[in-house]
């Protein structure tokens, strides 16, 4: 029942364990309180944005966003409706499933509490929102530093089924009202279905599980920092990190190579090496491992059809790509505060990497897919007048916060690509050290 007839969901029901649709028959099997209430019909699944809405609204609404429907891997993502085969593999009613809106459109309105009355008009998952904080169009890439790395690329109106360990997802539909046949169905067999869902964007998505964890790590099990800020400077007091290389698998490698069996390693270590050369070693993998996902994105959008295997390297592909790559990475995330940590990724990328005033964009994509569900602007507006949103005065109209930060690289390909083959060959060195 686990081998699916959509591609994209069975690599993704492959690739984890506790995926949605899994925990659904899961919990149909082992409570009968669940069984009893989808025999009823009154059973509801649905993500956190669903219930979310359906407390709010009192339980008027059991509704979901776009973005969100296409984590729970039940929806087809080209026409954005729930797929009737791929529920019933999982014993899962498509009754039970929240009805799918666009990310900015009318989810009700809030019916307890202080803010009584007011109406709700977007929900968008966490990454989602981040990405049109950041305005990426198609072809376009921003990834959010925080305790792991999370990265998006636009492919716009290009479903790219990943070859190399990548998810598709939904980047956005902020037309609300867009889909033309919201009501619950088969997606496949409906003769009127849509191929594409109109005015929907789409994206490739790719996290690395070790971040701003692995300096948590240094602080509190290795006790060499004594708070996160510290990581920089101590880093910073030695030029490189003199031939130490730090994998940290702590728990697996995600993106791309999706190794659950490996576990983190320190190789390259010397007499002379220090506290600062570890420090310097864990931020050159946080930047590597970003790497890996960038080179996975670039290898899928560049693929010629019948291609597939793992790219090490993706500097070849990008001169003749099709499909438009990105020449600049837009961070975001609370560690992108590490200008230390910056630098490297974009002697590391060859790539420049801009850094907005407000790295919080996360949340300034929910308030931009709002002010479009509410009518305030549009989502041309949105791109048209970028600066406008962020906008930050001084009280006497003259002061313009917009100005990003940019991080030029300092390397050359030939060093880029002998400091990648050393990581690629300790991650090798990680592989199946996790004990049963």
């Amino acid at each position: 029942a686990d081998r699916l007839t959509d591609p994209l969901t069975d690599r993704l029901t492959d690739r984890f364990i506790r995926t949605p649709p899994r925990e659904c028959r899961r919990l149909l099997e082992n409570s009968a309180r669940v069984r009893e209430a989808n025999k009823n019909g009154t059973l509801k699944f649905g993500t956190i944005d669903s219930w979310l809405v359906h407390r709010l609204t009192n339980g008027a609404r059991h509704v979901t966003d776009v973005t969100n429907a296409s984590r729970t891997m039940l929806m087809d993502l080209r026409t954005t409706r729930w797929r009737k085969d791929t529920c019933d593999a999982f014993q899962v009613n498509v009754e039970s499933l929240p009805e799918i809106l666009s990310s900015a459109d009318d989810f009700g309105t809030i019916a307890l509490g202080y803010l009584r009355g007011v109406k709700l008009t977007a929900a968008l998952g966490d990454q989602h929102a981040a990405t049109l904080g950041q305005r990426c169009r198609p072809g376009e890439a921003k990834c959010t530093y925080g305790t792991g790395c999370f990265m998006f690329l636009n492919t716009g109106r290009h479903v790219v089924t990943s070859e190399h360990g990548l998810l598709t997802t939904v980047a956005w539909r902020l037309k609300p009202g867009s889909n033309p046949k919201r009501a619950h169905g088969d997606s496949d067999s409906s003769e009127d279905a849509p191929r594409y869902a109109p005015n929907c964007l789409y994206a490739l998505e790719g996290s690395v599980a070790i971040a701003g964890a692995g300096v948590q790590w240094l602080r509190d099990n290795l006790g060499i920092i004594r708070s996160t800020s510290d990581v920089e400077p101590l880093a910073g007091s030695v030029d490189d990190a003199a031939g130490v290389v730090f994998v940290p698998a702590f728990t697996g490698l995600f993106a791309p190579r999706w190794k659950q069996d490996a576990r983190g390693v320190i190789v390259g270590l010397t007499q002379h090496s220090t506290a600062a050369h570890i420090a310097r070693a864990l931020l050159d993998a946080i930047c590597f491992q970003v790497k890996d996902v960038l080179d996975a994105m670039i290898a899928d959008v560049c693929r010629r059809p019948g291609e597939s295997g793992y790219v090490e390297n993706s500097d070849q592909l990008k001169s003749t790509a099709s499909f438009s790559v990105p020449n600049v990475l837009r961070v975001d995330g609370g560690a992108t505060a590490n200008a230390l940590l910056m630098q490297t990724q974009a002697d590391v990328l060859g790539m420049e990497i801009s850094r907005p005033r407000d790295v919080e964009t996360t949340a300034l994509g929910a308030a931009l897919a709002a002010g479009i569900g509410a009518g305030l602007w549009s989502e041309e507006d949105v791109f048209a007048r970028e600066g406008d949103f962020e906008r930050v005065g001084d009280g006497d109209g003259g002061a313009d916060e917009t100005a990003t930060t940019t991080f030029e690289p300092r390397t050359t390909a030939e060093e880029r690509a002998k400091r990648f083959a050393l990581w690629c060959e300790a991650v090798g060195k990680s592989f199946g050290l996790a004990r049963e």
